[in-house]
């Protein structure tokens, strides 16, 4: 499927260069229990909820120069990201990675796009999810909440990538969305809301070796106006060895 309008993740994880095989207690993004937490075969390694500064502050700038902007929103407890022009995408990381190349993960965040980023570009905004993130390389699942159309992007491209398509489940501008992406072998799927958004599988898959996360916001239009979007909620699971 086309570019949408030609629109151009073992247990042992790596935090913060340190590589954890063994329950951590006492941190503040609730990363004990990262050996305990089980749920259907799933094992939890990492959750932030911004819930206070020092928890925000665990998450990383990815993206160099001063047009990726941020701020810890206290009442709301959120990360608040704006992109003071277009195109241009914003990218940020947890502490944590796979400690191997090429992981299976879950990646997830609770993610709005503000009303206010200007009517006149918000077609164009999107929220973002990546995954085996490294050496350029990485599989992400783009949001456009304003018309609720998605896209699930390779880098490099690649066979039955760019993905794309359209679901109401995907919350419009001003609510929050749900996103999760999973990582998998050589399957790729996007989860708005609880909903499926598509399974992509990548005949490819062992070229994209990455071993990190990250989520972010962008817009593809030329522009000088900013995006807004806020993110909490983050969850980063593996499949139970």
């Amino acid at each position: 499927m086309s570019s949408r309008r030609g629109r151009q993740t073992t247990l042992l994880l790596a935090v913060f260069g340190v590589v954890v095989c063994c329950a951590v207690a006492g941190t503040a993004s609730g990363i004990a229990g990262i050996v305990n937490v089980q749920t259907n075969k799933i094992v939890s390694v990492y959750s932030n909820n911004m819930n206070n500064k020092p928890q925000y502050r665990e998450i990383k700038t990815v993206t160099s120069g001063n047009k990726c902007k941020r701020q810890y929103q206290e009442r709301r407890k959120q990360m608040e990201i704006s992109t003071t022009e277009g195109p241009r995408h914003c990218f940020f990381k947890p502490p944590v990675q796979g400690s191997n190349p090429q992981p299976d993960h879950r990646w997830e965040a609770r993610a709005r796009m503000l009303t206010k980023t200007p009517s006149s570009i918000r077609l164009d905004a999107y929220l973002s999810l990546s995954a085996r993130v490294g050496g350029g390389d990485r599989y992400e699942l783009r949001v456009f909440p304003k018309d609720r159309e998605f896209e699930i992007r390779r880098k490099p491209g690649g066979a039955n990538f760019p993905h794309t398509g359209s679901n109401n489940a995907i919350k419009p501008m001003g609510e929050a969305n749900q996103l999760r992406l999973i990582v998998e072998g050589t399957h790729v799927r996007a989860i708005a809301n609880g909903t499926q958004l598509a399974d992509v599988n990548d005949p490819q898959a062992g070229q994209i070796r990455g071993a990190k996360v990250e989520f972010g916001v962008g817009n593809l239009k030329n522009t000088s106006k900013p995006t807004l979007a806020t993110f909490d909620g983050l969850k980063l699971a593996v499949p139970d060895p």
